[in-house]
């Protein structure tokens, strides 16, 4: 059996106690994940009735990671991982369960009473499923993006390696980036997924983008 790569074996051992005390069990060999009953926090935000704890290689540097289905806010992925810290966090609040879980009450008066706009874009990467090291820039004045509903077309120059530029307009070399740009006036929930950036769009922009989409399937 492989053991849990921590830096601190008592902590990990008095976590996996409090755990078990709050009607957890350990549900992978070995005991990384947990399943449990719901915080009660979550109570106005989905229906489901329990949570799943994930404890990494690390511990306690690294922080453990939370999994609930059912939830539509930001600061979460598609996949129903709850962002409650950044990687590189140093404050180690998750050291005990009183502390994972005064986080998660924290999480939940955010969702409930609104994110800071600020902060959204920090996590977005996480629902890619293929990240690439590339880096992509513009300079948003370029574009005259003009008022909400707008569209329109972009194409990206491979600057080096690491970094692509993106311009305004259709390139008329077929090997660069091409893409669309579409212009909404505040979005309240990140879009995860295609689905929900249909959703997200004005009528018209959706039914363009599909029929784009649609352009791109049949050319390749």
């Amino acid at each position: 059996m492989r053991n849990i790569e921590t830096y601190d074996r008592p902590s990990l051992e008095a976590f996996h106690t409090e755990l078990i005390e709050a009607g957890f069990e350990p549900v992978t060999d070995p005991r990384d994940k947990w399943i449990g009953p719901i915080h009660s926090a979550f109570g106005a935000l989905t229906e489901a009735n329990n949570m799943a704890i994930i404890i990494r290689d690390g511990w306690p540097i690294i922080f453990p990671i939370l999994f609930v289905e059912g939830l539509h806010t930001n600061h979460l992925t598609e996949e129903g991982y709850v962002c409650m810290w950044h990687e590189g966090d140093g404050s180690q609040e998750w050291n005990t369960l009183d502390g994972f879980f005064a986080r998660i009450e924290q999480w939940c008066t955010r969702a409930k009473q609104g994110w800071d706009s600020r902060g959204l874009a920090r996590d977005a990467y996480l629902n890619f499923k293929h990240k690439h090291r590339t880096i992509a820039t513009f300079n948003i004045e370029e574009f005259n993006i003009g008022e909400s509903g707008h569209y329109g077309k972009f194409h990206g120059v491979q600057k080096h390696s690491l970094c692509i530029m993106l311009k305004p307009g259709k390139s008329q070399q077929s090997e660069n980036l091409q893409g669309y740009w579409y212009s909404l006036e505040r979005l309240e929930i990140t879009p995860r997924n295609l689905d929900e950036t249909l959703k997200a769009l004005r009528r018209s922009q959706s039914r363009a983008l599909c029929r784009n989409l649609d352009k791109r399937k049949h050319v390749a």
